[in-house]
C-alpha cells in the first residue's frame, strides 16, 4: 500500500495553472515517472488508471491535467481534476471516446435519446461515472452534471436509464439507495427514491427497513421494524440532479425527523 503521505500528494487545481493546452501540458508516464507527484501515482495502480483516464479524457478536450511538484493537495484530487474535465466534454467529443480502442479500463457508453454518457469501470475498486450533457437545443451549457467518486469513497456508485429515467444508485453498507431523475423544464427533477437497509440487523421497533419517497406527491413510505406501511407527507419541491438532492432536508409535516 503506498505511504499516507504519497497518496496526499495532489494536483494544483485553480484553472489558471490545473489545466494546460496540449502544447504545454504533461502527462503521467509510469515507465518514466519524474517528481515526487508522478511516481506516488505510478506506485498505485489505481491512481495510474485514472491518470490514464485523465490523459484520455484530456486528449479529446484538448487539455492535460497540469501534474505540478510544488504543493501538497488533499486527496481525491486526481477524481476532481477528471469531474472537471469531464464538465468541459461537448457533445462532438462523444465519438471520439466511444471508439472500443480508446481505453483498456473503462467502458464509455452513450444513451443517445437521453444525451448521457456512462463511463463504466472494469475493475474494483474503481469508480463508475457519468456526464449528464444539456438536452436543450442551443446546449447551453453544454454538461449540466459531470460526476465520478475517488475510489476511496465509502459508497459505490452506478447509473443507468431506463427509458426517460436516470437511476443513480449508492450502496454505502448497509444501505442501498437508487434515486430516480426525469429530465423537466431544464431539470433532471428528482422524482423518487427508494433504500433498503439490506443486510441490517433490525434492533429496535423505530429502526428503518425500508423507505420509499415520491417527490411529486410529497408521501414517503416507511417500513419499520414494527409498524410497514407508514405514510408520511411533506411539501414537494423541485430538486434537480446534483450535490444537494437529498432526503435528508425532507421536513415531514408530523414533525419527526
Amino acid at each position: 500500500m503506498m505511504p499516507d503521505h504519497l497518496r496526499r500528494l495532489g494536483l494544483t487545481l485553480l484553472l489558471s495553472g490545473v489545466f494546460a493546452g496540449t502544447s504545454q501540458a504533461d502527462s503521467v508516464d509510469c515507465n518514466y515517472p519524474e517528481g515526487d507527484i508522478e511516481r506516488g501515482i505510478c506506485d498505485d495502480p489505481n491512481l495510474a488508471t485514472l491518470a490514464h483516464l485523465a490523459d484520455v479524457i484530456g486528449a479529446v478536450v484538448g487539455l492535460d491535467v497540469r501534474y505540478a511538484e510544488r504543493g501538497i493537495w488533499e486527496d481525491y484530487g486526481l477524481n476532481r481534476a477528471i469531474n472537471r474535465l469531464l464538465s468541459t466534454l461537448a457533445l462532438d467529443d462523444v465519438a471520439a471516446l466511444t471508439e472500443p480502442s480508446v481505453s483498456a479500463d473503462w467502458n464509455f457508453i452513450f444513451d443517445d435519446q437521453n444525451k448521457i454518457l456512462f463511463i463504466e469501470a472494469k475493475s474494483y475498486p474503481l469508480q463508475n461515472g457519468v456526464v449528464v450533457f444539456n438536452p436543450n437545443a442551443d446546449g447551453t451549457p453544454p454538461v449540466l452534471f459531470a460526476e465520478m467518486y475517488s475510489y476511496d469513497d465509502v459508497g459505490r456508485y452506478s447509473y443507468r436509464t431506463v427509458g426517460n429515467i436516470l437511476e443513480v444508485t449508492s450502496r454505502a453498507q448497509p444501505a442501498v439507495s437508487v434515486d430516480k431523475y426525469r429530465y423537466q423544464d431544464g431539470c433532471w427533477r428528482l422524482i423518487g427514491s427508494d433504500t433498503v437497509w439490506a443486510g441490517y440487523i433490525i434492533e429496535f421497533d423505530d429502526d428503518i427497513a425500508e423507505l420509499s419517497i415520491n417527490y411529486l406527491t410529497g408521501r414517503a413510505i416507511f417500513d419499520y421494524k414494527v409498524d410497514k406501511g407508514v405514510v408520511r407527507t411533506f411539501d414537494p419541491e423541485v430538486l434537480c440532479l446534483g450535490p444537494f438532492a437529498s432526503s435528508n432536508a425532507i421536513q415531514y409535516h408530523d414533525g419527526r425527523n
